[in-house]
């Protein structure tokens, strides 16, 4: 066919009756795609002749075969596709010609066609994309001509695909628009009723399984987010949704009763495809969001829906909205248990779906309980779920058990009293549920919540004793009885976790009523437990059994295996008898004894007494068969005992005998006396020595055996003897049944099977709780017994911690680890002395016990090595490293299969000896501890190498490296005296071929880096006079011949243009820094070595193919040429090489190797002169133009510009200042720095926070604009958002303006505006969205927010902690740092000038406060109130009244609501400061630097009415002649601060019970110190506690005395004792000392005291405020005895006792006399936490600094200077300094200083004398 020319052409041939039109001619098809792809062949109409043409055909082709239809071919819609596509000059036309045509031409058939044959096709993906396309640009237009009855058609098409499988993703967006077209025409239809039952009836069961496919978790979600597939699916279920519970459906289906077919129609349908096999598992998933559909529809249309039946609104309304919700849950539930299994279904998906339902209804709040029908519905649940419970204890059930105890749980969260009734059958199935499950310890959590508030706690823990019943355990045909104890202690009922917090809710919640009847009913149901078990256990077999028999029969407590019935109930019995009892005892253990009055405390005690004494005594006694001499008698009877075929129920019941006499005896709230129980421990002892370990006892008794004797001999009156004899039966035990290879236990003691994990549970009940008393009890060869079990465990290879179970290796290594442990003198001494013994060897034959001591050593603090052992163990060490290196090279280098495991057993011996070698070094010095060499051993230390690569490898070359160092450090520091060693040492580096390698690749050999460890320690010296001279002429030898050696490599290096190995560089770099510390000129041949190693560099950093190592290495070499150039172009043109390598390196490396290139750079700058360090500046400050690099390298740059200030050479201040002025000025004005990338923001804000408080001397007031313009940049509202806040952002901001605020006031007050601006902004940004607010709104409220902060990422509390702590830091008073001020200068705040201000900064926080589209948290409003007071406080009352005629109505609310809180604080700091007229103004809430309060001591008594001690005092004043003038202790106080005596204070971290202070009544440690002033009429005195050290002072013969600082700062700031006083100077009429008063009496009217002058301050703390004083005690008037101390800091809730002190006898009891009149008392309190010195909270076991101790309760006046001891352990924990009030809410609060400060000021253990 020829071309065709014209419109008229193309018509007809498409038009042709025939296709093609032209035999043997192109098809219609072709043509229409020729003219279309012509763009010459141009007509008005062409797309819409083709297009007609196109759907013309479509059409007449629907009811074709596939294969021959143009529906299914694909080129018909492509071309259509391109016909409709969106191209402008296409488009403008087809708005006028496309709406006319498909009203001509219908898309409907031609899309039901294309569904419908879809599958037929073969569902071909391409077709489906086109057909997309083209129905997208047509249905807008089509949709709105076709019937709804049309539309239903097409869903249902769509539904048939996407049942079938066919879907795709074309499919799936034709899908979208069908539904959603659907779906919003159903909602115009009139006739609603019709399409719901077309919908049930034909599109129901395919819609279900639809839904039931999908992977979208919500459904019923309206927005449009998440992927295609999922808005298809939401779409479908929203139509289906809408066709169901459309307004006149839901007034039917609401009916109650129903009285039309409708309101039961949906229900018949869906039970109809309950039971079928195809829908089954569709019902049951999506069952529960029909029902949350239909609450959600009713809930929306509830005013439409009960109109005609509700007669009032509100909550009526919403009762009837509920109640028709459960009607509907009713109705589903019918659906759900109809069907059973039909079609497969499980019967744990049946509970899943009612779970689902019961959500539905707890997440609405659907259920009252006035809902009968629900009520009953509800029951039936309940009453389904325990009728599968019952059958917990068969495996068959457990896939099941969870989803029922869910559906409880949630049943229990709807209303709790559904499930009271049927909680005693509920608890029993609970038992055996896996502790891998955690559904019923969430059940058991509800329950127990429900009886805290309900204050039934009673009732609680009766139906868990009910639960232990025998009628809740399996039948003996089904289970064993043993496994059913195991499985009820493994469970969660009796789970750790749920008894602590059934403990902790007794001790808080059981009422003070209800205590005594719960003792009285808990003890009545242990009795009759006993009661029962005896019964069963003394029941015969048969009644034919002979006595004789019954004489013959085995052992009570021999584990046998009978099955008589009888046997099976006391075995029952028994276990019933040990769960009730193990739960008891914990009730017993938690009563809150101290919410009871005395009566009630005596009546529970009588109670629980007389249980123990005439049941549990008298029933271990019967139990163990105790033999015992009968009244009256002369002879020994046997008294009456149980007669059993079977001893394990005996077992079991002595089992939990023993361990309730133990919890018993251990309760501190019971106190119960103790009894005697010696014929119990004897008969015990006979038991255990006799079958113990033999398998006879079961393994749990026996422990529990093992614990009773240890405690019996813990008591005070039992003899050594007797406790070396249980120690002896106990390690008897352990040595015959401990296995430490081969046992595990999981720590419940009802999994101890075996005697080995028995054995493990011994050794971990001796080494956690009994320790103590083995040390203190033990013989010696007990000791050593025990710690040779203990060092039997192997810790060369130790289990991961993720391995279930309690293993010895564990255990060992938490005893290495325990301080308390290493206190322990004796077992210390044991240890140490087996240790001794394993390394004692006398042979040149390495003995593995040898190694494995040593690395058991390295778990041994150096410091409590003895000198002998210490000597002893570096010595064998020595020998043992020698010989492990040469039979390392006796097997020489053979890499076979043999040699490579004996060598990785050889480095990791060698890496432990090493590195223990390098601690004792480290510690006391080589010269101490061994008489080798140092100069061989370093040589022998060079001599080996391992060519294996690995991790072993690299432990080992580090360790050798850190011992070569050390060792060699010893030899530098005494370098004359060991001139022959260091001479062996530098002949040796010849020996190597160093920092040369034989191929490339190969790694650095340890030859050459100890070679350069060493060079690098010799140049640090001074000169060459450093050194003898000899050693000189050796290492100048060893720099000609490396420099040769190495100059070589580096040419090849030059001439290969590659770099793979550092070797020669690190060589390179030794031999410059040889050079510059030999003196000697740098050849000119060596001059360019730099610069072309960093132009290969550089080059081969562009490929990536430079490792790290080589550019540091560079770095290094490039620092030792500048440091050997002289010629100041020279320097400069090194500088410009200097400053590329760095920018080049630096943004290719690792953070090591940035690390190291820091430091290089540090010292370069370091070593500059001030003219070259300005050159470099200016270099920097010119790379920093945005326009001169990319944002990469200006990071690089800012970097660099820090780092050269801060490492800024000597006289370069105003270099320094010209520079950071330029820096600032660039960052200001360029906004590339503060808007590009959050690294480049964050090296900005660095450089300005350094600046302000590392360089504060250095600002400038024309720095504070620019700095001020940066931070105004950062903080600017924007429109770009970053993906993540970041809070770095703040904190840099926030520590800027602390820094100008604290440091440079004298800056910032010409510029508050500017600060008040920043505080306000600041303030703004602490607000964050409220939820559930439009995208509009929310991009509204983030215009207001700079672009580090994230919209759904808001500022936490801790950004509002830091805001509140500057906010507090302009009112605290500061000196300035700048090289003009003063020294002389007054400390001042910014309060008073930044005044008017701060109405504007508060201003702000009302602001966002009140922003009704943001919320401020409870959380950061509480961290913000100290900061919000400050301003308060600046801003007074004038100022607050002109703000607040300013605001609106909201905001005045707001301002009143803050003042009131604001006055309310002042007041309380009002009280507390007017009572002692010499204190301070006290803030009422927290302040950057916490001060510590002074104590709140009464007035002073007028003159001529002293105290009874005042008057003593000054009498000792006068008649003290030549004791040491306070004028002197106040200079030696001043002299001596952070002084460390030449002495230690020891450790007690655990004293012996003698050293141990007596709570009862007053230590004789105790002590008063007074600091007395006198001028005539006038005095002074103040008061402290102290105590006595166990240390010796520096003066002869007398007694250092702990005390507080602050009592001495007081008399030295008194009126009477300033430097220009009388009394300073000591003129006629005055008096002036320091006492120390000790206790001299018990009664009241006993006045004797002792006065004993302070003869010396020998150390201060001021900062900690403590004193240590040294006086001379006349020991004929008093004995002062030093209290212990620890240098363990205690854990916050850990019980400690203080030492108050008044001066009149308090009311309260326990208070007794004192000296001099006073009275003391111990009193009971807690450590609350720690602060550092910045108020932070600190933790102990961290990096925290623990400078401050909070304990309650607050002390009283003259208690400071006391102790705090651990009640515990009767060791010092703290002194007691003041008292500290943070905020309101926690109040008061004693303050003071942990024990740990105390030890500042001694030498530690092990370095007495040296300094």
């Amino acid at each position: 066919m020829a071309e065709i020319l014209s419109s008229q052409e193309l018509i007809r041939a498409l038009k042709a009756p025939s296709d093609p039109p032209v035999d043997r001619g192109p098809t219609k098809i072709h043509i229409a795609r020729r003219a279309w792809d012509n763009n010459a062949f141009l007509f008005p109409s062409k797309a819409q002749v083709i297009a007609d043409w196109l759907l013309s055909v479509l059409l007449k082709d629907k009811s074709q075969s596939t294969s021959t239809s143009s529906i299914f071919n694909l080129t018909y819609w492509k071309l259509l596709a391109d016909v409709l596509s969106d191209d402008p000059a296409v488009a403008r036309n087809r708005k006028t010609w496309l709406p006319s045509l498909l009203h001509r031409v219908p898309l409907q058939p031609i899309l039901s066609a294309f569904l419908t044959k879809f599958g037929e096709a073969g569902s071909p993906v391409d077709l489906s994309a086109a057909v997309s396309e083209c129905i997208h640009s047509m249905w807008r237009l089509s949709s709105r001509k076709i019937l709804i009855e049309n539309l239903a058609d097409l869903f249902n098409l769509v539904l048939q695909i996407t049942d079938e499988k066919n879907l795709t993703p074309g499919v799936v967006s034709i899908g979208i628009l069908v539904t959603s077209s659907y779906r919003a025409s159903l909602g115009n239809v009139m006739n609603k009723k019709k399409f719901y039952h077309l919908f049930l009836q034909s599109s129901l069961p395919r819609w279900l399984r639809v839904l039931s496919t999908a992977s979208s978790p919500d459904l019923s979600s309206e927005n449009d987010e998440g992927d295609t597939e999922s808005r298809f699916y939401r779409t479908i279920y929203g139509s289906g949704i809408d066709s169901l519970f459309n307004l006149e459906l839901l007034r039917q289906l609401s009916e109650n009763p129903p009285t039309t077919d409708q309101s039961t129609t949906l229900f018949d349908h869906l039970r109809k495809a309950r039971f079928s096999p195809s829908e089954s598992h569709a019902v049951l998933s999506i069952l529960p969001r029909i029902f949350l559909s239909y609450v959600q529809a009713i809930k929306r249309h509830r005013g439409a829906v009960f109109s005609q039946s509700s007669k009032i609104g509100g909550v009526a309304l919403n009762e009837e909205v509920n109640a028709a919700a459960m009607r509907f849950f009713s109705n589903c539930e019918v659906v759900v248990i109809s069907g059973g299994q039909v079609g497969g279904v499980k019967e744990e998906e049946v509970w899943e779906a009612r779970l689902r339902l019961l959500e539905g209804v707890f997440d609405e709040k659907l259920f009252s309980i006035q809902q009968e029908d629900a009520s009953m519905i509800l029951g039936a649940i309940v009453e389904s779920a325990i009728g599968v419970l019952e059958h917990s204890w068969q495996d068959e059930y457990k896939d099941v058990i969870s989803p029922v105890v869910k559906c409880l749980n949630k049943i229990g969260q709807i209303d709790c009293d559904l499930l009271l009734p049927s909680l005693p059958r509920i608890f029993p199935s609970l038992l055996p549920i896996l502790p891998q499950d955690p559904t019923p310890a969430s059940f058991l959590d509800l329950i127990l919540d429900y009886h805290t508030k309900t204050r039934t706690l009673n009732d609680h823990i009766h139906n868990l004793l009910v639960s232990f019943a025998p009628t809740s355990f399996p039948s003996q045909s089904t289970t064993n009885i043993r496994e059913v104890y195991e499985s009820c202690f493994s469970g969660h009922v009796l789970s750790n976790r749920h008894l602590e917090k059934l403990g902790h809710v007794i001790q808080t919640f059981l009422t003070p009523g209800q205590v005594l009847k719960c003792v009285e009913s808990i003890l009545d149901t242990l009795k009759s437990s006993w009661q029962d078990f005896v019964d069963a256990a003394e029941g015969k077999s048969d009644d034919e059994e002979s006595p004789k028999t019954k004489k013959d029969r085995e052992d009570l407590m021999v584990v046998g295996s009978s099955s008589a019935p009888q046997n099976r109930n006391a075995e029952v019995l028994a276990v019933t008898f040990s769960l009730q009892a193990y739960l008891i005892l914990l009730v017993l253990s938690n009563l809150p004894m101290k919410n009871l009055d005395e009566e009630s405390v005596t009546s529970v005690r009588d109670l629980v007494y007389e249980f123990r004494k005439q049941i549990l005594r008298k029933g271990l006694e019967k139990l163990l068969k105790v033999k015992q001499l009968l009244p009256g008698s002369e002879k020994k009877r046997r008294r009456d005992s149980l007669v059993v075929k079977d001893g394990w129920g005996m077992q079991v019941v002595a089992t939990a005998y023993l361990r309730f006499d133990y919890a018993l005896n251990v309760a501190k709230g019971l106190s119960l006396a103790q009894e005697d129980m010696d014929r119990v421990v004897e008969q015990a002892k006979k038991i255990i020595v006799e079958e113990g370990g033999k398998g006879n006892l079961t393994v749990e008794l026996e422990l529990e055996i093992f614990r009773a004797l240890l405690y019996h001999i813990s008591l005070d009156d039992i003899q050594d003897d007797k406790a070396q004899q249980v120690f002896h039966i106990v390690i008897s035990y352990l040595e015959g049944t401990f296995r430490p290879s081969d046992c595990t236990w999981s720590g419940l003691p009802c999994q101890l099977k075996t005697p080995e994990a028995g054995a493990l549970a011994v050794l971990q009940l001796i080494l956690e709780r009994w320790l103590p008393l083995l040390d203190r009890l033990a013989s010696p060869s007990q000791l050593t017994s025990i710690v040779r079990l203990i060092l039997s465990v192997n810790l060369e290879s130790v289990p991961s911690p993720m391995d279930a179970g309690l293993r010895p290796e564990y255990l060992l290594l938490r005893l290495l680890h325990s301080a308390e442990f290493w206190e322990m003198q004796n077992l210390r001494s044991s240890m140490l002395s087996q240790l001794t013994q394993l390394t004692s060897s006398s042979g040149t034959q390495v003995q593995e016990n040898e190694l494995t001591a040593y690395r058991l050593l390295l778990y041994v603090p150096a410091e409590y090595f003895t000198k002998i052992a210490r000597t002893h163990f570096v010595r064998r060490a020595y020998e043992l490293d020698m010989q492990l290196v040469k039979d390392c090279k006796e097997r020489g280098s053979t890499k076979t299969k043999q040699t490579l495991e004996p060598l990785d057993v050889t480095l990791r011996s060698l890496i432990a000896l090493r590195v223990f070698l390098w601690r004792v070094i480290k510690l006391v010095g080589f010269e101490r501890v061994s008489e080798v060499d140092l100069g061989d051993f370093i040589v022998h230390l060079m001599s080996f190498d391992c060519e294996e690569e690995g991790l072993e490898h690299d432990a080992f070359t580090e360790s050798t490296l850190d011992l070569t160092g050390i060792c060699f450090g010893e030899l530098l520091r005494s370098a004359n005296s060991h001139s022959d060693s260091l001479l062996r040492v530098f002949s040796s580096f010849e020996q190597y071929p160093v920092f040369v390698h034989e191929s490339e690749g190969s790694k650095r050999s340890l030859q050459s880096r100890i070679v350069a460890t060493l060079i690098t320690d010799v140049i640090k010296l001074k000169d060459t006079a450093s050194l003898p001279s000899e050693c000189v002429n050796a290492l100048r030898g060893f720099h000609d011949q490396l420099g040769k050696t190495v100059s070589d490599h580096l040419q090849k290096i030059q001439a290969s243009w590659s770099m793979c190995y550092s070797d020669p560089l690190i060589g390179w770099c030794c031999v410059l820094g040889l050079r510059r510390w030999l003196g000697e000129n740098q050849p000119a041949s060596d001059s360019d070595f730099g610069k072309h190693l960093v132009s290969i560099a550089i080059r081969l950093t562009r490929r990536n193919n430079i490792t790290d190592d080589c550019q540091v290495s560079i770095f290094a070499i490039l620092r030792e040429e500048m440091a050997l150039l002289t010629d100041e172009d020279a320097r400069q043109r090194q500088l410009d090489l200097v400053a590329a390598a760095f920018t080049t390196f630096y943004g290719c490396s690792n953070d090591t190797a940035r690390r190291e290139l820091d430091s290089h750079v540090s010292a370069i700058s370091k070593e500059l002169t001030a003219h070259d360090y300005s050159y470099i500046l200016n270099l920097v400050a010119e790379s920093l133009a945005p326009e001169s690099l990319r944002v990469d390298k200006l990071e690089i740059a800012v970097h660099l510009a820090n780092l050269l200030l801060r490492s800024h050479p000597q006289r370069t201040l105003k270099h320094m200042q010209t520079f950071a002025t330029q820096c600032l000025n660039t960052l200001s004005t360029n906004s590339v720095f503060t808007r590009e990338g959050i690294a480049l923001r964050l090296l900005t804000l660095d450089f300005v926070v350094q600046h302000c408080s590392e360089r504060p001397a250095t600002l400038r007031s024309v720095d504070i604009g620019s700095i001020f313009m940066i931070l105004f940049s950062f903080l600017r509202p924007s429109e770009e958002r970053d993906e993540k806040t970041t809070p770095k952002v703040f904190h840099k901001i926030i520590a800027s303006v602390s820094a100008l605020v604290r440091l440079r006031r004298d800056l910032v007050v010409p510029v508050l505006p500017h600060l008040g601006l920043v505080l306000r902004k600041l303030l703004l940004m602490i607000r964050s969205c409220r939820l559930q607010l439009g995208s509009v709104q929310t991009s509204m409220v983030m215009q207001n927010f700079p672009q580090w902060v994230a919209t759904k990422q808001p500022l936490g509390a801790e950004e509002g902690r830091m805001l509140s702590r500057l906010l507090q830091t302009l009112n605290v008073k500061t000196v300035i740092r700048s090289h003009t001020a003063s020294e002389t200068q007054k400390a001042e705040s910014l309060a008073k000038p930044f005044s008017k201000h701060a109405a504007y900064v508060l201003e702000a926080y009302i602001e966002a406060l009140n922003d009704p589209l943001c919320v401020i948290g409870v959380e950061m409003r509480r961290e913000l109130e100290p900061g919000l007071f400050t301003l308060c406080e600046i801003m007074g009352e004038l100022a607050r009244d002109a703000l607040m005629v300013t605001l609106d109505n909201n905001g005045k609310a707001a301002l009143r609501l803050i003042w009131k809180e604001y006055e309310k604080q002042r007041r309380i700091a009002v009280a507390l400061s007017s009572q002692s007229p010499a204190t301070t103004r006290l803030q009422g809430f927290a302040s950057v630097s916490p001060s510590i309060l002074p104590n709140l001591e009464p007035p002073p008594p007028p003159l001529g009415h002293l105290s009874l001690l005042d008057a003593h005092l000054l009498s000792a004043l006068e008649a003290s002649k030549g004791h040491t003038h306070l004028s002197s202790i106040v200079k030696q106080y001043i002299a001596n601060t952070g002084n460390i005596l030449d002495t230690s204070l020891p450790y007690e971290s655990r004293p012996h019970e003698s050293r141990r202070p007596s709570f009862t009544q007053a230590h004789s440690g105790m002590v008063l110190v007074a600091h007395c002033v006198r001028d005539g009429l006038e005095n002074k005195i103040t008061l402290a506690s102290g105590f006595a050290l166990d240390a010796s002072s520096p003066s002869q013969d007398e007694t250092l005395v702990l005390t507080c600082a602050h009592t001495l700062e007081e008399v030295r700031r008194s009126p009477l004792f300033l430097p220009d006083s009388p009394a300073f100077s000591g003129l006629p009429g005055t008096a002036n000392g320091s006492f120390c008063i000790t206790f001299g009496g018990e009664r009241l009217e006993d006045i004797n005291v002792a006065m004993h002058p302070i003869t010396r301050v020998v150390s201060s703390l001021p900062r900690s405020d403590l004193l240590l004083l040294s006086c001379k005690i006349d020991k004929s008037k008093h004995k002062l005895d030093p209290l212990p101390v620890t240098p363990y800091p205690a854990h916050a809730g850990t019980s400690v006792k203080a030492h108050f002190v008044a001066m009149t006898k308090p009311k309260s009891e326990g208070w007794h006399p004192w000296i001099g009149g006073t009275w003391g008392k111990w009193v009971d309190g807690k450590v609350l936490g720690y602060r550092d010195f910045a108020g932070r909270e600190a933790e102990p076991g961290t990096y925290d600094s623990l400078s401050h101790l909070l304990f309650k309760p607050h002390p009283t006046p003259g208690s400071s200077g006391g102790p705090i001891i651990e009640e515990s352990s009767g060791a010092v924990v703290g002194v007691m300094l003041g008292s500290r009030m943070d905020n309101r809410i926690e109040g008061l609060r004693g303050w003071g200083v942990p024990s740990e400060t105390i030890f500042e000021m001694f030498t530690l253990p092990g370095l007495e004398g040296k300094k």
